[in-house]
């Protein structure tokens, strides 16, 4: 058994957003919809729990690694942001993102979306939570230096503030939905997407992955999509974070983890006549 710690995980994958967003787009295109994963909600001003994922031999199902995911589910979520951002935008290039709820989805989301979009610039922020809203910012202009940071007085505002915004609810945050939004705004929604008369609710990633030129965001309406996807993009990532973390030979390994019946050499059974 290979145990793949937060501190190791967090270094494979600093830096590594193209990587990031290649292997959640191909998770997405093979596994298309399924049960939806954590969030990533904040409660009481802290990050949310560690998370772990157990990762079974192909051949027999036995345990193999055991990786801490709560890094992984964020990235995860910030690269089918990133992912939708980029196929359901109405301006070519966006300068500004609108980001409600600012806890550490939505800064892999500004991670994300800045990776996909050098174009961006400008940041409109809401949290009912001064204090947090003034950490994430001192992040924020950490992946986009030099960038101008408005802070909203409410969700409303900030939706309304750009072309691109990301909903992200915690627990002290209630959800505001797209209602403010301008027409040819797409909104990421990550709670149940609850698009209004007129607005266009988006097919899943997988689905525009596969099909990307099957739909066209209407600049006269409000495009509303769920990044959340299934949960087995977060296996998947995980996956490649094992295989990162075996080929520079990372993490602990414990050779005496398994019952010794799965893990000692078969021996040959003789017989005789």
């Amino acid at each position: 058994m290979l145990i793949i710690g937060h501190r190791e995980v967090r270094d494979i994958l600093k830096g590594k957003e193209p990587e990031i967003l290649q292997v959640v787009a191909d998770a997405h295109r093979l596994y298309g919809e399924g049960l939806a994963g954590p969030s990533g909600s904040v409660c009481e001003g802290t990050t949310r729990a560690g998370a772990g994922i157990v990762l079974g031999s192909p051949a027999d199902g036995s345990p193999e690694v055991f990786v801490e995911a709560s890094i992984i589910l964020a990235k995860r979520a910030g690269a089918s942001a990133g992912l939708a951002a980029g196929l359901l935008r109405t301006e070519p290039e966006p300068r500004g993102l609108a980001l409600v709820g600012l806890g550490p989805v939505n800064l892999e989301v500004l991670r994300f979306v800045k990776a996909r979009f050098h174009s961006l610039i400008e940041l409109t922020v809401f949290d009912p939570d001064e204090e947090r809203a003034i950490v994430f910012a001192r992040e924020a202009r950490k992946i986009v230096p030099g960038a101008a940071v408005h802070y909203a007085e409410t969700p409303e505002e900030a939706v309304a503030a750009h072309k691109l915004v990301s909903l992200s609810a915690t627990a002290t945050t209630p959800h505001p939905g797209p209602q403010a939004a301008r027409p040819g705004t797409t909104v990421l929604d990550w709670a149940e997407p609850a698009a209004r008369a007129g607005d266009f609710r988006a097919p899943s990633i997988g689905a525009l992955l596969r099909d990307p030129g099957g739909v066209r965001p209407d600049p006269d309406r409000v495009t509303v999509c769920s990044p959340s996807g299934p949960a087995a993009l977060d296996l998947a990532l995980a996956r490649w974070v094992a295989d990162q973390a075996q080929r520079w030979r990372i993490g602990v390994r414990i050779d005496d983890f398994l019952p010794a019946t799965l893990t000692a050499p078969a021996v040959p059974v003789t017989t005789s006549v």
